[in-house]
């Protein structure tokens, strides 16, 4: 062997060393592959059955989906029915319960016993009573079914023939009565109003203390874009058991109501319908109705 031979045998044992060490990370190189291969294998599995339940999940909500919207589809049929019936409730039986008035009236221009006369008050007063039934049931009517109709009115107007309303009361002298208004125009629906300040108001007059003269404040404001009413009267209060419920429909927390217990119940939906809130706050001397409506510009005259 020359020389020339023997330089070369390093050379190829180190050529060599290098492709067995490549042919080492290849392998390595080809495991790891394959590894990395079952792995995505194994996820694929994993998201298919995944989306199988998922599939299956999403098939089992739109079901439940169509059930609920034919269980609301239903509900919304009942309910308008239901409404229907309240709406005729409160206006036919209007007429014969004004008929039977009407005799009432003429029987007691004839002769009569005292105990037809103790009978036709008897009469009398229950048709009263059912009268003011049907007329709380005319106005939840007017409060849930029908949409607004917004005009301008008078508001002092409007409160001061509210207040007139409880002329026939007892107490209605024994209340004295302050009105301040921040302005004398407002842009509301006018029955709905009407009907949520006639629920305020009546409080004060029916659950004076009669012990000491009543008083009655009434306040308007404007803050942060809502128009306030702050309806205030001294009388019997709202005890702290009776104030979670004092917006129950057919709720009379006071053995001296002489409602059918839909007033605030009634004042509640109309105040809903205006898209505001009505609340209350006792205090120890005195009790705060509020009312929050979003203010309404009035137009121009």
């Amino acid at each position: 062997m020359d020389s020339k031979d023997f330089n070369m045998i390093p050379d190829a044992a180190a050529r060599k060393n290098d492709f067995d060490l490549l042919v080492a990370q290849l392998k390595e190189e080809t495991l790891k592959l394959k590894d990395r291969e079952q792995e995505l294998e194994d996820q694929a599995e994993e998201l298919s059955s995944q989306k199988e339940e998922l599939t299956a999940a999403i098939e089992e909500l739109m079901s439940k989906n169509r059930s609920l919207e034919d269980t609301l589809t239903q509900l919304r049929e009942r309910n308008h029915e239901l409404d229907q019936i309240l709406y005729r409730t409160s206006h036919d039986l209007r007429s014969p319960l004004s008929s039977i008035k009407g005799i009432l009236a003429l029987l007691q221009l004839e002769p009569q016993t005292d105990v037809i006369r103790n009978y036709g008050k008897h009469i009398d007063d229950k048709a009263t009573q059912m009268d003011n039934l049907l007329r709380s049931l005319a106005s939840l009517s007017k409060s849930i079914l029908e949409e607004p109709l917004f005009g301008t009115i008078d508001l002092n107007k409007l409160i001061w023939q509210v207040i007139g309303e409880y002329r026939h009361l007892p107490s209605w002298n024994q209340v004295e009565v302050h009105v301040e208004l921040h302005a004398l125009r407002l842009h509301t629906d006018p029955a709905l109003i009407t009907i949520l300040f006639q629920c305020l108001i009546s409080n004060a007059f029916i659950f004076r203390d009669p012990a000491k003269k009543g008083k009655l404040v009434i306040r308007t404001r404007h803050e942060h874009g809502h128009w306030i009413a702050d309806v205030i009267d001294d009388g019997e209060g709202v005890h702290h058991t009776v104030q979670p419920h004092i917006f129950d429909m057919f709720y009379r927390g006071s053995e001296r109501a002489i409602g059918n217990g839909l007033g605030l119940y009634i004042g509640k939906k109309a105040a809903h319908r205006l898209k505001g809130t009505l609340s209350v706050h006792p205090e120890p001397s005195f009790t705060r109705f509020t009312l929050m409506l979003p203010l309404h510009p009035v137009p121009a005259l």
